[in-house]
Parts: C-alpha cells; structure tokens; sequence
C-alpha cells in the first residue's frame, strides 16, 4: 500500500478508506510511522521499531510469545519506545475497540500526563487519524478531556473508568479498573542513583505498586500488562517485575526470524518465563556496530562504553550489571584489540604495545552442558593467550548447544588458535564430547593430534565459585586483557560476579589458571616473586571462603 501523507484525497467510505482503517487497526508500526506521523520525528526505522512493534502487538506468529499475559519490552535509552508503543500502541487500541480502557503509568505523575497530552494532541488535531476514525472523536466540551485522564466516543459509557488515564507510581488509583496497562519507565534516574548509593526507598516504592497493580485492571489474572523500559543495575524493579510473574518456571527461549518491510530477514531473540514474554534489542549489533546511527553512531557508543562501561552496558546493551555490589572491580579490567587477524594492541604502563598472535601461548578450555534445552546450563569455550605475563582473552563463547556443536566450535577454534593444550573438565558429558570429537577430525581428515586434551578434574571440595574467585589476583594486577567491543557476555558474567547465576565463561576460564602460573614461569627473578606472591594472595582468599562454608555447614 502506498505511503499516505495529508490533504487526503480518498473518500470516507471508500474501499481504500476501509483498507487504511484497517491497517491502522493492525499495523502497528503503519500507524505510528504514517498516521501518527513519527517516521521523520523519531526517526522511525524498521530495523530498530518494526519488531518491537510486532511483539507489542502480539503479532510475532509464537503462539508462546503472544499469548503472554505479561509483556516487557526492553530499548535502548533515547530509541523512541515511548512515542512507538505508550503512544501508538494505547491509540490503537481504541481505534480497535472503542470501549477499551487503558492505563498510563510512569514514576512520575506528571510525565505519565505527558504521554497522555501526545495521546490528546492526536485525537484533537490529527486530521488523518479524524477522518479514518470520525466516529471516535467526542465533543472535548462535553466529555472528560483532563490532564490525568480522557475519554473518547464509545458505545457503552463507562462513568467509572475512562478511556485512558494517566497515573503515577504514587498516585491514588483505587478507583480505576481497567482493560491494560502500559507501564512506561518506573524507574527515574535519581531512584537508580540513590540505588547505586544504596538507598532503595524508591525502587522498594515501585515494587510495591507493581504487586498492586492487577487488582487495577478488570480481570486481575486475564488482563494484558506491557512493561517498556531501559534496565539500570541487577535486582532492579524490571528483574522484580519479571521474577514476580514468572511463577519459579524456567526460561523458553525462541528465536524470532522477522521479515522487515524491505524483505530481509532480522533474527531477534525473545523468551517466555511464566507469564511474562520479553522483548530486548540491544543498540548494538553482534559486530559492535549501532543499528540505529540516527540517534548514536558506532563511534559515540565507544566513547559511552570507554566513560562509563556499567551505564553503556544497562542502557544500550540492555545488560544490567551489578555495579558495586561485585566483588570483581570494573576498572581491573584491561583491553585489547585486533590489529587485522593475526596481531593484538593493548596499552600498558602507558605505552603502546602490539603482540603477534603467534608469539602467544594458547589454551583453551571447554565445560560442556550439552543440552539444547533453555533451561539448561550453557556449554562455555574460552581461549586465551598469554606472552610470559599478561594473558589475552582471545574468545569468550557459551551456548546451549549438542555435542556436535561443541565438538565443532573446538575444532574451528584449534584451527585458528592452535592452542597448547584443551582442558576439559571431566563430567558426565566429557566421553561423549570426546567420540563426536574423533568422529568429526575423521570426517574433516584431522589428526587428533592437533588436540591436546587435558582433563581438569575438580575435587569433591572445589567449588566453583572458590575457583573463579582464584582468577581475582590476574584482574586486580591488570593483567588480564579482554576484548571490550565484542565479548560482552565475559563482561556481563565478571562485573555481576558473584550475585549472578550465569557464570559459564568465568567457570570455563578458571580451568586455565594453573596452566597461566606454569607458562609464566613462577620461581624465577622478579617475575617469579611478584607472581608467588599473587598465588600466596589467592591460597589466602580461598582458605578464607572454604572457611566460610564450613561455617556455614557447622550452623547448619
């Protein structure tokens, strides 16, 4: 269908007048971008809006997803969610049903009135949104037409609730019973900043009103909540609200093959856990490169990770961090980056310095948890290499995988690296990731020689988390180097360590550290003391969590 843009030159009545009420019935993003008129102001692009309007509407063709009773849709901080979805999304749905009663809500009384003033502005001024829809348009002098709520034309009056009202987090809603709700941002950037302080009046506060807020709509147990939002930090009230309407159930992961607007094809990951389905679409791609260069380009994303990588990280990549509350510190970290594929830059003591890929020791370790169930734990690879001192993390992948899959990641990874030695941890799943292994280097002709396979074989006291605690001197003495524009699950697992469940990459890293110690030739010259001395650190810290959980065991 042609674009339409104003005077409008079709009759009422008209079958192409019926055709354009139709597609903004059920066309979300058409009606938004075209009749609403945000495609230049926002600016609308399909590769950044068109998906997020689908899952709003529950148009995603699974099953799972759209029949969720509980919607979240996460963005990136300035990415138009507000005008795309509270706005449009809440005009749709009266333009589907007249009658339909929907909630605004916000931290903020009063910026839950602004996205109602826009919703106003439209019925009021909108001369293309009046002519496909005249039958909705009141006389504003004699219906409710507030700051806090409006309502429209229908067919059955409603003197209780209106047809959209504006509320906040504080605000006396006792009396409204509504069809939806569409909670915009409950959290404010002072509430996350006091947060980070530890003050969680105000994120105490929301979290409260949101266990309050079913009794608001008509049916309690029936009736559809869309949370959008950007994230701030772990345990926030966005990973309240999802752990409150998931019931304990495991997470089902799908991946959503969205054909955009122009016929390519946009792969989106969406989960279902209870009753809540969600929606997240970082700014940034896999390659590091910002999909919507409108409003941030590829190159002030940099600049934002290199100033604050914690806000960069919750806010346009959508992964909330634990900030203080890890016991590994962000400013440890140290990075590198490729120069072509077969040398590293990084910058140390001050100084520019470059290392050949084939003057690195490498390893590689691999923690197998076959299964491609998204309950599952995720199988992890990681390679390193180090020179002598400083150890590089050369790749950092997990996934929930077969073992055919496993087996093949480390083999094109020993194809690339051609590591020192492959450890492997000795679990259940370990002699089957050996067959596919051998069966796989037979059919691609490779000796399996070329695989050094090591068992790591943890003792009945040795935890995981002790171990990973174990890699804490090589962070803190800024030797570790990882990859800041690519590896952001490594960088999500060590800066919410240990309040994090998903620590797959950290554990798999773990296993190399003996392996680091030996190539860095501990006991000899200055090296050798500073290095025993970062041993005699680590036995110390782990002696004192061993001495924690038998604590622990004893009260028990």
């Amino acid at each position: 269908m042609a674009s339409v843009t104003q005077p409008i030159d079709i009759e009422q009545g008209s079958p192409t007048w019926h055709q354009y009420r139709k597609r903004a019935q059920t066309d979300l993003y058409w009606l938004a971008a075209k009749v609403i008129q945000l495609e230049d102001k926002i600016p609308m692009r399909p590769k950044v809006h068109y998906g997020m309007c689908r899952f709003a509407e529950r148009r995603t063709g699974i099953p799972e997803i759209d029949s969720a009773r509980i919607q979240m849709i996460a963005c990136a901080r300035g990415s138009g969610k507000s005008g795309t979805v509270t706005t449009c999304r809440t005009i749709q749905r009266l333009l589907q049903n007249r009658n339909w009663a929907a909630g605004i809500a916000n931290e903020s009384a009063e910026k839950a009135k602004k996205f109602l003033a826009a919703i106003k502005a439209q019925f009021e001024s909108n001369e293309f949104l009046q002519f496909l829809f005249p039958e909705l348009i009141p006389d504003f002098r004699k219906t409710i037409w507030a700051a806090d709520q409006i309502t429209i034309n229908r067919t059955h009056p409603d003197p209780i609730n209106p047809s959209v009202a504006a509320v906040g987090v504080t605000s006396q809603t006792a009396g409204f019973h509504m069809n939806e709700w569409i909670v915009d941002d409950l959290i404010s950037d002072a509430a996350a900043e006091n947060a980070r302080k530890g003050l969680f009046t105000e994120i105490e506060a929301a979290n409260r009103w949101v266990t309050r807020l079913p009794p608001l709509l008509k049916k309690p147990q029936q009736d559809p909540i869309t949370f959008i939002y950007t994230p701030w930090f772990l345990e926030d009230t966005y990973h309240f609200i999802e752990e409150t309407f998931s019931y304990g159930e495991s997470e089902k992961r799908f991946m959503w093959m969205l054909e955009l607007p122009d016929g390519t094809t946009q792969h989106i990951e969406l989960t279902r856990r209870g009753s809540v389905a969600k929606f997240a679409l970082p700014i940034m791609d896999e390659q590091g490169q910002s999909i919507f260069p409108e409003l941030v380009t590829t190159e002030e994303l940099e600049q934002i990770r290199m100033q604050d990588p914690l806000f960069f990280s919750s806010q346009y990549l959508l992964r909330p961090t634990g900030g203080t509350l890890s016991d590994f510190k962000p400013e440890w970290l140290q990075e590198f980056s490729w120069e072509g594929s077969k040398q590293i830059r990084f910058k140390k003591d001050g100084r520019v310095q470059f290392r050949r890929l084939q003057d690195l020791t490498c390893i590689m370790s691999v923690d197998p948890a076959i299964s491609k169930k998204d309950s599952a734990a995720r199988s992890a690879v990681v390679v390193t290499g180090t020179d002598g001192e400083n150890v590089f993390l050369l790749e950092a992948w997990c996934g929930r995988v077969g073992a055919t899959d496993l087996a093949q990641r480390v083999i094109n990874f020993t194809k690339q690296y051609s590591p020192h030695r492959i450890i492997v941890e000795t679990v259940a799943y370990q002699g089957a990731l050996k067959e596919v292994l051998e069966l796989l280097a037979a059919q691609q002709r490779l000796p399996m020689s070329m695989f050094p396979l090591a068992d790591f074989r943890p003792g009945p006291q040795d935890k995981k988390d002790v171990r990973i605690f174990g890699l804490e001197p090589w962070f803190r003495k800024g030797l570790f180097f990882y990859n800041g524009k690519l590896q952001h699950e490594f960088h999500d697992e060590y800066v919410n360590f240990p309040n994090t469940r998903l620590r797959d990459v950290l554990d798999a890293l773990s296993m190399q550290k003996d392996s680091w110690e030996k190539l860095s030739g501990i006991g000899q010259g200055s090296q050798g003391t500073r290095l025993q001395g970062m041993r005699q650190t680590e036995k110390n810290r782990t002696q004192k969590i061993r001495d924690h959980y038998a604590s622990k065991r004893r009260r028990v």
